[in-house]
């Protein structure tokens, strides 16, 4: 699989991609098995984890690139008032993911490198 082929969105601070289900988001405790942070780690080197789906889910995940951006992303999945705000689904334009990520991301936050 190449990561080109599931990109949904990427800048110098994370990815999102569109997982297919069959493929561990994460790897498991034996490590048999490929998994997206595999991939991931092999083209960034360094990459983080942001929040996971099922083996058997597809659906859009999201990576960090650096701490600073993970720990702030992390956050997001938090939940807050109730447990129907800890998932969200959402369907979006590139054009819109770029005008929220300007409007609310960069406002409340300037990332770190990691270099």
């Amino acid at each position: 699989m190449r990561i080109t082929d599931i990109l949904i969105y990427e800048n110098d601070d994370f990815v999102v991609l569109n997982k297919p289900s069959g493929l561990l988001s994460i790897p498991d405790r034996e490590g048999k098995d490929i998994s997206l942070k595999k991939i991931l780690q092999e083209k960034y080197d360094q990459i983080f984890t942001i929040h996971r789906l099922d083996k058997g889910t597809s659906g859009l995940i999201l990576f960090a690139k650096n701490e600073a951006t993970h720990k702030f992303l992390s956050q997001q999945f938090v939940p807050k008032d109730s447990p129907k705000e800890s998932y969200r689904t959402f369907g979006a334009t590139q054009q819109e993911i770029n005008r929220s990520y300007q409007s609310t991301y960069q406002k409340k936050y300037t990332p770190t490198k990691n270099r």
